[in-house]
């Protein structure tokens, strides 16, 4: 596989190409973390306990450090319709209504069942529900509006040290959010994991105010130097039990938020370091597409490989690089057929 060294960002067609890079790393351990549903294997506590510490605080931190707020909030909501509310709305449907119904027609038993009423909306990752990484689209939306929220309200109210206020803020939701889930409460539709995740949008936001991460800098020559110490911090700072699904952190709450912050980091200045590899910054750009559908993919291809391999640890491998590399043809049927559910077209537009 072709590595790029760069010590700049690099860019191509306006994109900033080492952020794909660190998509396609993210969304290879989402992948690798839900084969863990069907096949258990020795790397199963490594993954998790690493994985879990940066794998979804990356996904806050890079939609904080392109946040922006367009022409006013209905531009703002529109937008973010298009991008997550669309494709939740379409593969919910889908993957959680018709395609549940069809098996059942079918008397095709993969133990899934249809999710009809309000109450799928609040409790479906307790529903069987085919495509639980879709939770993700809708607590991101949330995100984004309760940040708009804030930073206006700070613009229009604070007059002296408007980002400390704002990090106050946010940091005082967060952790009100990451407390909720300590005492059992959980609001619906993934209110309080958006509230937790709330410190990292931020700090997103403020490295693309205040810092120069998405450029070249004379500070990129340090980036393996980065890479290491934050590597090291977030090693040290791993374990516990993260369910951000469930807004469950069995950990210090300062720990959580240092070690995502330190984990995202690692991966964005070792992808600023190495700025391209094809196949990865691939699946990165289209991210959003693997995680629509890759659990339907691994549904299928594990079935498959289960009969065919016997030992766990290569069945699971297996599984995960041929739902990637099973990527190559679906990408472009989806680009090609549904770019209007998978963020690529806008439905609405003003």
């Amino acid at each position: 596989m072709l590595i790029i060294l760069n010590r700049g960002g690099g860019s191509q067609n306006g994109r900033i190409e080492y952020i794909d890079l660190a998509k396609g790393f993210c969304i290879i351990l989402v992948v690798m973390f839900h084969c863990d549903i069907y096949f258990f294997h020795q790397e199963y506590c490594v993954n998790t306990m690493i994985g879990n510490t940066f794998r979804m605080p990356l996904y806050y931190f890079l939609s904080g450090l392109f946040f922006k707020t367009y022409r006013g909030f209905f531009d703002f909501v529109l937008k973010k319709v298009n991008k997550l509310l669309i494709p939740f709305a379409f593969f919910y449907i889908f993957t959680g209504i018709l395609l549940p119904f069809v098996l059942q027609e079918c008397n095709i038993n993969v133990g899934v069942k249809s999710v009809i009423g309000w109450h799928s909306f609040i409790n479906f990752y307790y529903e069987k529900f085919t495509n639980i990484p879709l939770w993700f689209l809708l607590s991101l939306f949330e995100t984004n509006i309760i940040f708009y929220f804030c930073l206006i309200c700070v613009e229009k109210y604070v007059k002296y040290f408007k980002v400390i206020a704002l990090c106050m803020l946010l940091f005082l939701i967060g952790i009100s959010g990451f407390y909720l889930g300590r005492v059992n409460i959980n609001l619906p539709m993934f209110i309080d994991t958006s509230m937790t995740v709330l410190p990292f949008f931020a700090i997103g936001y403020i490295f693309r105010k205040y810092s120069n991460i998405l450029v070249k800098n004379k500070y990129d020559r340090l980036g393996l130097l980065f890479v290491l110490v934050l590597a090291c911090i977030t090693l040290c700072l791993s374990g516990g039990s993260t369910m951000f699904i469930e807004n469950k952190f069995d950990i210090n709450p300062l720990v959580f938020y240092i070690r995502g912050i330190t984990g995202t980091l690692c991966v964005l200045y070792l992808s600023k370091a190495i700025v391209k590899l094809p196949f990865v910054s691939y699946i990165g750009r289209y991210s959003i597409m693997i995680l629509l559908t890759h659990l339907l993919v691994l549904a299928v291809v594990s079935m498959v490989v289960s009969k065919l391999i016997c030992n766990s640890d290569l069945a699971y491998w297996t599984t995960v690089c041929v739902t990637l590399i099973s990527y190559i043809v679906i990408i472009p049927l989806m680009k090609k057929y549904l770019p209007y559910v998978t963020s690529q077209k806008d439905v609405f537009n003003l």
